[in-house]
């Protein structure tokens, strides 16, 4: 596959990345995860803003800073077995079994060639610029574990108490006392081992037509038909053809509305998901 953007010759360690350089370094890790992907015979699919960006501007919202994709749990089982060992030297995939200051429900494919560090949290190992990746789940939307799961969100929200900046802290303390699902004990708990049980309920599901992914609270209750993923639908982003799903429409309308008129102009901020992020 031809490199959409050359690799750099001169990164100048140290430097902090342009909005350019982050949005350029971001394309080419999609880049990667899509060949390793074809290589292993499985299927992403642009996600979120970045489905949005691909069908409404084909490429980033301009707005926008980060790639978002989707993949079924079953292929990304063999994508976490695999991907270190086929990508590039300078691509890795992290999550919690790679760093314990790892709190994210989304594993992540970064850049070695950059470092960063997110917003209120400690440093991360290898952390720089990211692509999140999203996995879709089956489930029973009547199954009462669903709360089950709701009250482990809680918990794990509470539990990057201990990866938090100070800030960050007094909030997760407020939180703890607020909400019922909680409990200050939670402050300390193992942030892996609850991503580790909020997996294993989102993958007991058996198959169906119902799909989920390990979202936010915010996102807890939004579903996705399962046909909307039965075949893609290869688009222009950035410059590289990428991989969209056939039922996009039904998927960014329900998260969108409508989606293909942009918000006002005073709506558009830019993203800054990271504190800095900086050329190793």
């Amino acid at each position: 596959m031809k490199l959409c953007y050359p690799y750099l010759a001169m990164t100048e360690k140290g430097r902090e990345l342009s909005d350019q350089e982050l949005k350029e370094e971001g394309v080419r890790i999609l880049e990667e995860v899509l060949r390793v992907s074809k290589e292993l015979g499985i299927q992403p699919y642009m996600a979120y803003g970045s489905l949005l960006g691909t069908i409404r501007h084909k490429g980033f919202i301009p707005w926008d800073d980060d790639i978002d994709i989707w993949m079924f749990r079953k292929d990304f089982e063999l994508f976490k077995l695999r991907f270190d060992e086929i990508c590039s030297t300078d691509f890795k995939l992290i999550g919690p079994e790679t760093d314990s200051s790892y709190t994210f429900l989304m594993p992540k494919v970064v850049s070695l060639r950059t470092e960063a560090r997110e917003k209120n949290l400690k440093p991360i190992k290898d952390y720089g610029v990211f692509l999140d990746v999203f996995v879709l789940d089956y489930v029973d939307v009547n199954n009462p574990r669903l709360e089950e799961l709701r009250t482990l969100e809680h918990r794990r929200r509470v539990s990057t108490f201990r990866n938090s900046l100070i800030l960050q802290r007094l909030f997760f303390i407020y939180y703890a006392l607020k909400h019922k699902e909680t409990r200050l004990k939670d402050l300390w708990a193992d942030t892996a081992d609850i991503l580790h049980q909020i997996d294993s309920i989102c993958s007991s599901y058996p198959q169906g037509p119902v799909l989920r992914n390990d979202g936010s609270l915010q996102s807890f209750h939004q579903y996705f038909m399962a046909e909307d993923f039965a075949s893609v639908i290869e688009m222009p982003f950035e410059g590289l053809m990428v991989p969209v799903p056939c039922g996009y429409d039904r998927l960014l309308r329900d998260h969108y509305g409508d989606y293909m008129t942009p918000p006002p102009e005073k709506d558009r901020k830019q993203a800054r998901h990271l504190t800095y992020c900086r050329w190793r």
